[in-house]
């Protein structure tokens, strides 16, 4: 947005009504033109970050991760249970390319593998976190029969001093490239979830705090020395993605990550699991992404379809186009004043949320992508205070119930044990609306506007 100081009185009244045709910004004094252009710089800016926050995981993802998370919630009662192979089947779920492998628990059993697979392989202990000697790979039945052997003996590398329980037989990636890295994610006592790279080669090593946003990680994989990072851009997502899914992952290490031309391979990883000990959402992340699991799909009793979900970092502009084609009397029951100014301010306040705090939730029919409606609340401790908004075209419908009883749920899911909210004492249809769904009034304390209130345990 062009900005400028136009000074003068009859000299500049030819420009000024240029400048004004051009949609030029026009200032008094130099000093209120910088001050305007800063201000102008500092939303662009804050807009742009906002569109970086990171999703908690994408769509696709959804199905894989349901079924991750339920398996690791039941292994993080049982760790004991947990080895190489089932992780390495779950990263295998969401996307990472793992080689043909097989396991074992008996010599005979890893000679019978071993026939299926076929020869060479690379053997490795079941035990997680168990650095086994260093071997070649099993070219025939007795280098496989003399490495099974070996594995045995090396119970006391075991991070847990446990016995080795059994072995996992791989193919070998001949001609793939060993890269000179390993990731690994584990809790930090401030970042909380984080995701380290180790460079082998030059003993760099570098910290992320997770989830990670796909635009921040583009511009961090763009520097020089992250380069050979790139082709694991979408493992990277993935993995975040697996974390801020499930809160029962503390520690999860990829050791041995190889690169042929078709893309990256994952030969060996661990992880450590252990109950969830906050039972808040997304408490294990200092970067609160917006949830996805709020996202749902409705019918109206006429039949109209619409999708109800977060609103997202990329929805920045849909209230201001929803309150721009409000009428003044919705504008008023909804801002509790005559005319309310639709500041910039104003719309940044609502589209921009503090999510460890704020959820907003919008209505979008399926044939548009526009909201027509939008609920909103803010906790405080397990209060929150909410807010609803549906377009007068869309009022009457019984699009406002379907969304309150989405925003109960949201809020139940958020730890809010109490909802309340303000309302114009004139505002007859909403004080009606809100007794049907068991809210009761209170006083507020404010002269015309009526407090309304219900608990979240019915």
């Amino acid at each position: 947005t062009p900005v400028t100081c136009l000074m003068g009185e009859a000299r500049v009244t030819e420009a000024r009504r240029l400048a004004a045709q051009l949609g030029v910004t026009l200032q008094d004094t130099p000093a209120a033109a910088i001050d305007t252009y800063a201000a102008l710089t500092a939303w662009r800016r804050q807009q742009a970050l906002v569109g970086q926050l990171p999703a908690a995981w994408p769509d696709h993802l959804a199905p894989a991760l349901d079924t991750i998370a339920a398996k690791c919630r039941q292994a993080a009662t049982e760790p004991h249970r947990l080895d190489r192979a089932r992780v390495l089947d779950w990263l295998a779920r969401l996307g990472l390319r793992t080689p043909p492998m097989a396991t074992a628990r008996s010599l005979r059993q890893a000679l019978s593998q071993a026939e299926e697979l076929g020869l060479p392989l690379r053997l490795r202990p079941l035990n997680l976190f168990c650095r086994a000697p260093r071997q070649g790979l099993a070219l025939d039945t007795a280098g496989l029969r003399h490495q099974y052997l070996a594995l045995f003996s090396a119970q006391q590398t075991c991070r847990d001093r446990s016995p080795v329980r059994g072995v996992l037989l791989q193919r070998p990636l001949l001609e793939a490239e060993r890269l000179p890295l390993r990731l690994r994610i584990y809790r930090h006592p401030v970042w909380r979830s984080v995701l380290e790279v180790v460079f082998r080669d030059r003993q760099a090593r570098h910290c992320l705090p997770l989830p990670l946003g796909p635009a921040l990680l583009d511009v961090w994989l763009a520097h020089a020395e992250r380069r050979p990072l790139a082709p694991l851009r979408d493992w990277l997502l993935h993995l975040s993605a697996l974390v801020a899914r499930i809160p029962e992952c503390h520690e999860l290490a990829l050791d041995e990550i190889r690169l042929d031309a078709d893309g990256p391979w994952l030969a060996d990883a661990c992880m450590r699991l252990a109950p969830a000990a906050d039972a808040t959402p997304y408490a294990h992340l200092l970067i609160h992404p917006w949830p996805p699991e709020l996202q749902r799909r409705v019918r109206l009793p006429d039949g109209t379809r619409l999708q109800i979900r977060p609103l997202r970092p990329e929805d920045r502009q849909h209230p201001g186009r929803l309150l721009e084609r409000l009428s003044p009397e919705t504008l008023r029951q909804r801002f509790l004043h005559p005319q309310p100014r639709l500041t910039p301010e104003l719309i940044a306040r609502l589209a921009i949320l503090d999510l460890h705090h704020e959820l907003a939730l919008v209505a979008i029919p399926e044939d548009a992508d526009d909201p027509v409606a939008v609920a909103r609340f803010a906790c405080q401790d397990d209060d929150a205070e909410f807010a609803i908004l549906v377009a007068d075209a869309w009022q009457g419908r019984g699009l406002g119930r379907v969304l309150m009883e989405a925003l109960f749920d949201a809020a139940r899911w958020r730890g809010c044990r109490r909802l309340h909210g303000l309302v114009l004492a004139d505002n007859r249809r909403m004080l009606a609306f809100a007794e049907r769904l068991s809210f009761r009034r209170t006083e507020s304390g404010e002269p015309g506007i009526v407090r309304i209130e219900r608990r979240l345990d019915r």
